[in-house]
């Protein structure tokens, strides 16, 4: 992922966190004429959960209408163990 902001020419401003809260921007530019401006929250609640939300605009040759997307996000901690999720890989819990 840091190689891949590096090669797109990203700046990360704003940032702050503390023990309930992570937020931060990011303007990103890269080959072909695209740039995108994000900001990102989460807040935690507790020990177990967190729930925060992602605002992305983007441009570029591809979307020369733009795109915006608002993402929102949940999470909980459900135990030390990964089970079957290895290293590097993710898993969506319904």
């Amino acid at each position: 992922m840091q190689q891949q902001r590096q090669s797109a020419n990203c700046n990360q401003t704003n940032f702050q966190q503390d023990s309930h809260h992570v937020s931060f921007d990011e303007q990103c530019g890269g080959q072909g004429g695209y740039s995108s401006n994000i900001h990102f929250e989460m807040l935690i609640d507790d020990s177990e959960n967190a729930h925060g939300h992602a605002d992305v605009k983007m441009t570029g040759a591809a979307f020369p209408q733009g795109m915006t997307m608002h993402m929102t996000m949940k999470t909980k901690y459900l135990s030390s163990s990964c089970g079957n999720v290895k290293p590097g890989e993710g898993k969506v819990i319904h």
